[in-house]
């Protein structure tokens, strides 16, 4: 998810039953910073307490992907777009990007740690 662009195959899904849902774990790891940003929220808190699963096309929609594509299809695609973006100079990638991951980053620094640490807790006091 913490990708540029993403292109992704009619068969991918996405899921975070690992944590809440399946295996009773505070969702600390990152996962609650990246999808409440991207999915917003309400509907993060669904997916993370739920453990819903999102299809490719409900992927697309909701935007956490560009693309969705046949599978034998996939990889060519992202070698093109990579291609595309490799067009630009070195400096210009570089900082187009870094202005935007600087939201991610932000939010992974002010939450990453909180997050780990109540995994960490909730962990030993079972």
């Amino acid at each position: 998810m913490l990708s540029d662009v993403i292109v992704a195959s009619e068969t991918t899904s996405f899921e975070d039953s690992a944590h809440f849902e399946l295996q009773d774990v505070v969702p600390g790891d990152g996962c609650h910073v990246i999808f409440t940003m991207l999915l917003g929220i309400n509907r993060a808190r669904a997916f993370m307490y739920l453990g819903t699963v999102i299809d490719a096309d409900e992927a697309l929609r909701l935007g956490l992907v560009a693309e969705v594509l046949p599978k034998d299809q996939v990889l060519d695609r992202a070698r093109a777009v990579a291609a595309r973006i490799a067009e630009k100079s070195d400096t210009t990638r570089r900082f187009t990007r870094a202005l935007l991951i600087h939201p991610l980053k932000e939010q992974f620094l002010k939450l990453l740690g909180p997050g780990l640490a109540y995994e960490g807790l909730a962990a030993l006091g079972r």
